[in-house]
């Protein structure tokens, strides 16, 4: 289990061990954001974009953490909001560590727990996602500072994030090309589509469909929501993107959902179900096969590789 496991187990277990106890609680909140620095540094130094001397400054766990959470939100990990709250934990953390008072209450240290381990890509133990349906108190206390701050709607998915930052960063079409061109160019793309279809189907009718990519050794997924745009993937993919932890299945599309008892790993080989992916929780899930299972895996989490399933 790699330190980032060790850490959010040992927030959960003091946050259910606490019983009232500000210093338990202020215990479990420190060991979840300590679990979020290593997942921060871990993560962005694994970037190849990043400066060098930055680099060893993540490595070597010696970034602050406002140039942390800085480089978090522009790599589209966070939320301006999210790097906020996060600064304001930090901020308590810190006097906590030199002998203040923790005020927090038991469900605002959860809630900063879930944040922190739906953000690092793991999933949230069974009881506390039982504490959590058994509904808090509606309105937190005033004296509560983790329960002021925006906590609800984590990061289900960096994939998300850093797709809306790359789009946010394009050159709008227009500002290059007056509306004529754009015009022209459509025209143009749409007319070699149909002529490379007409050439594909032919006088004889349409080819056999193993001939264009629909065969048993190919299958196409449907484009996912914000016009990103279909691409073809082999029926084989490897699992990517983990963040230095195990992956797992889920029985059905959703962080929440019961998980598959096959481990996942970086690079580990798995077998594209032959369904279309499926929206949920704003994030485009494929159907896999691995280990004798079925479920559910990240689109995000799936590099394909070459060849069919054998």
């Amino acid at each position: 289990m790699s330190t980032i496991d060790d850490k959010l187990r040992r927030g959960y277990d003091l946050t259910t061990r606490s019983g009232g106890d500000q210093d338990l609680l202020g215990a479990a909140m420190v060991a979840f954001h300590s679990a979020l620095e290593n997942y921060f540094d871990e993560f962005l130094g694994s970037l190849p974009q990043i400066d060098a001397d930055v680099r060893e400054l993540l490595t070597s766990g010696r970034i602050r953490w406002v140039q942390r959470a800085n480089l978090a939100l522009e790599h589209g990990l966070i939320s301006r909001e999210q790097r906020r709250m996060i600064l304001d934990v930090n901020r308590l953390r810190q006097e906590f560590a030199h002998g203040e008072p923790f005020s927090g209450s038991a469900e605002s240290v959860e809630a900063y727990g879930r944040f922190v381990t739906e953000l690092c890509g793991r999933a949230v133990p069974r009881p506390a996602r039982r504490r959590r349906a058994a509904a808090a108190p509606a309105t937190a206390p005033a004296d509560d500072p983790l329960a002021t701050e925006p906590i609800t709607a984590p990061a289900m998915d960096a994939w998300r994030e850093r797709n809306a930052t790359r789009q946010s960063r394009r050159i709008d079409l227009l500002s290059l090309f007056p509306p004529q061109q754009i015009a022209l160019l459509l025209t143009v793309s749409l007319l070699l589509a149909i002529g490379v279809w007409v050439g594909s189907v032919g006088v004889w009718g349409p080819p056999d469909p193993a001939a264009v990519g629909f065969g048993p050794g190919r299958t196409v997924l449907a484009p996912p929501r914000g016009g990103a745009t279909a691409i073809p993937i082999t029926r084989r993919a490897q699992i990517v993107r983990l963040g230095g932890g195990p992956g797992w299945l889920r029985e059905r599309p959703g962080f929440d959902a019961a998980t598959m008892p096959i481990r996942l790993e970086e690079g580990t080989l798995v077998t594209l179900v032959n369904r279309e992916p499926v929206e949920a929780e704003g994030t485009t899930w494929q159907l896999v096969a691995a280990g004798g299972y079925e479920g559910w895996c990240p689109l995000n989490n799936l590099e394909p590789v070459g060849g069919p399933a054998s």
